[in-house]
């Protein structure tokens, strides 16, 4: 059994700057923005049509590559934006926090000669991993691992 047509849905193009890699949005004026609040919303299919001729042109003009017209959703009161999760992930980014390196702290792990391992940990036993067979003590020698200083309180 066939589908049932589809009602048209607002589109933008989008592709990917030839140049850089970076997903971009045709805009009204002609040219492209890595912002989707930028892009040309094409609101019926004669728009869409037009859009996509344009945007064509800059491909064979190897502007841009992976040229796609994407539905948007368009709701009151609410800012235009993707309707597919793969294409909200391409214009605004991953969906979770990227973890950020964090600031070092005063009682941040510090293994230099001075301090040994495990000497940071006020309350409780560090974990020493080794090679089993040779271990860089602190000035980057080889050693066995009888003889590797690293220092741990007793658990």
């Amino acid at each position: 059994m066939a589908k049932p047509a589809r009602n048209f849905e607002a589109v933008v193009a989008s592709a990917n700057a030839l140049a850089s890699g970076a997903v971009v949005y045709r805009t009204a004026e002609g040219s492209w923005s890595p912002y989707f609040k930028d892009a040309l919303i094409a609101r019926s299919k004669s728009e869409a049509e037009a859009l996509l001729a344009a945007a064509e042109g800059d491909g064979k003009a190897t502007l841009i590559v992976d040229l796609a017209l994407i539905e948007v959703a368009l709701e009151e009161g609410v800012a235009p934006r993707p309707r597919s999760l793969r294409e909200r992930i391409r214009a605004e980014g991953p969906t979770i926090p990227i973890p950020q390196d964090p600031a070092p702290s005063p009682d941040a792990h510090d293994l230099t000669p001075e301090t040994p391992a495990g000497s940071h940990i006020k309350d409780r036993p560090c974990i020493a991993m080794m090679n089993s067979t040779t271990a860089l003590s602190w000035n980057g020698q080889r050693n066995s691992p009888a003889r590797s200083p690293v220092a741990c309180r007793a658990s």
